[in-house]
């Protein structure tokens, strides 16, 4: 394994023993983007699209939604009025995001120059800035951990195994280091600065498979409840639509297998026909759909080609099949559906008894679809359903959970709570910025204390000892909250 994969790792594993999950890492972005949006109203999606605008980093919106509430609402840096999330501007002004990255960029840029001129002055070579900067990094990214412990045990780096012609930029890189450390030069500090956001960078961007991470979905299939697709398919406007449709994409670039029972295919017509009948009565439904489809200028006769397209609508734009049935015929997988209807009954409004007997029967058809698996991981689960009711998704979970396996995957998760999950297991993609840059924002937004990084040689040096990484080291936290 190359030494920045592990590096990466090892950085991972420590953070996360250290309940410092991969939500904290954005948090600065989510802070920042608040503080230079200045509106009185957060909305989730204005402010993913606001962190994209700046930072060019793409994060889920139920990511977004996930930090806002679990990190920055506790913290005061936003509040809650009447059920509506504000920021807190005197709060969020603490933020010091700014000011080290713009330290950052200076240390990288004095590091560049310091490099170019100790060349000219010792060894008469002209070198070019941007061959110079290409030059740190991948030297950089060779000799991380010898420069790191170097850094700790304050000795000198021993680059003797550089084996570069004189002349040559990484030879030159090599030599200047050294002196800059045997001169106390501040630009050495500079270079540890750097090599340490380089490090959080490659670890909060990393893009190599690896045990659970990225683990494909390998004949799992995803069912999705009505309201999801009503979402999906934008009639009930583009702020519900688009966290679906981003949920949509991650799963079928994991190669999961997207599904719709019929009966879930009625629930949709019935829900249309609903929005059809009483479009010019004034009535509001839960969905906000009546409301879309009157935004929009729609007829009864609109609504009615929206009904026919259902099926042809989900399978060409999704992909997404429909299943008629799931059989009976394994009875020791077919659950009770009277002990799970009371509890939803007790626990749930719903609007008719209809939609309750649906639910029920969605999730007996994933219990016997999956058989004998419980599974610890979605990608092995075999079948799954997916709401954006929260109480029918947590009392699923109450239902099923099993004291022995507290880690076993319930049969129904809320739609954001899958999002999150398959964001925590994957890799985030790295946004198209200046090498520099993106280091330094990666530093302002980490700063990991100094004491962590002997954790993070330490973690290096358990796994080099023992020569593997198992799933456990390397599964992202299973968040099923």
């Amino acid at each position: 394994m190359e030494e920045k994969q592990l590096v990466s790792y090892a950085i991972m594993n420590v953070n996360q023993s250290k309940d410092m999950d991969s939500f904290d890492h954005f948090v600065p972005f989510v802070k920042e983007a608040l503080l230079r949006s200045k509106e009185e109203i957060i909305s989730s999606n204005v402010l993913k699209n606001d962190i994209v605008k700046y930072f060019k980093v793409e994060l889920p919106i139920s990511v977004v939604n996930t930090i806002l509430k679990r990190k920055l609402l506790p913290k005061q840096y936003i509040y809650k009025k009447n059920h509506i999330l504000k920021p807190n501007y005197q709060k969020l002004g603490d933020s010091n995001f700014k000011d080290i990255k713009a330290k950052m960029m200076e240390k990288h840029e004095k590091l560049i120059q310091d490099i170019i001129d100790y060349s000219k002055n010792k060894y008469g070579e002209e070198l070019d800035t941007v061959e110079t900067e290409r030059a740190i990094e991948s030297f950089l990214d060779q000799h991380q951990l010898l420069l790191l412990r170097s850094s700790l045990n304050e000795s000198v780096p021993d680059l003797n195994s550089v084996e570069k012609k004189k002349g040559q930029i990484e030879f030159i890189i090599s030599k200047f280091i050294k002196y800059a450390y045997e001169s106390n030069l501040v630009s050495f500090d500079y270079l540890i600065d750097i090599l340490k956001g380089t490090m959080l960078t490659n670890a909060l961007y990393y893009k190599e498979d690896f045990s659970t991470f990225n683990m494909k979905y390998k004949g799992t299939e995803v069912y999705f409840d009505s309201t999801f697709l009503i979402y999906a398919l934008g009639h009930a406007g583009e702020a519900k639509k688009e966290p679906c449709i981003e949920l949509i994409n991650i799963l079928r670039e994991n190669n999961a297998i997207l599904k719709v029972f019929r009966h879930n295919i009625d629930e949709m017509i019935g829900i249309l026909e609903f929005c059809k009948n009483n479009l010019t009565k004034k009535i509001s439904d839960p969905h906000g759909t009546i409301n879309n489809f009157l935004d929009k200028g729609y007829s009864q006769t609109d609504i009615d080609r929206l009904i026919y397209r259902i099926e042809e609508d989900l399978k060409e734009k999704f992909h997404i099949r429909v299943v008629e049935s799931v059989k009976y015929d394994k009875f020791e997988y077919v659950i009770s559906h009277g002990d799970l209807e009371e509890r939803l009954k007790k626990n749930i409004s719903y609007r008719n008894q209809t939609a309750r007997e649906r639910d029920v029967k969605s999730v007996s058809a994933i219990m016997r679809l999956r058989g004998s698996i419980e599974p610890i991981h979605i990608e092995k689960s075999r079948a799954i359903f997916v709401t954006n009711n929260f109480k029918l998704a947590q009392n699923v979970k109450d239902h099923f959970f099993d004291q022995d396996q507290p880690k076993k995957v319930p049969p129904v998760l809320h739609d954001s709570i899958l999002t999150n999950i398959m964001w925590l297991k994957s890799p985030a993609k790295s946004p198209e910025l200046p090498r520099k840059r993106l280091i330094a924002e990666t530093y302002a937004a980490t700063q990991p204390p100094e004491r962590i990084w002997n954790k993070y040689v330490e973690m290096v040096n358990l796994f080099e000892r023992s020569n593997t990484i198992s799933q456990e080291n390397t599964s992202s936290p299973f968040l099923l909250v």
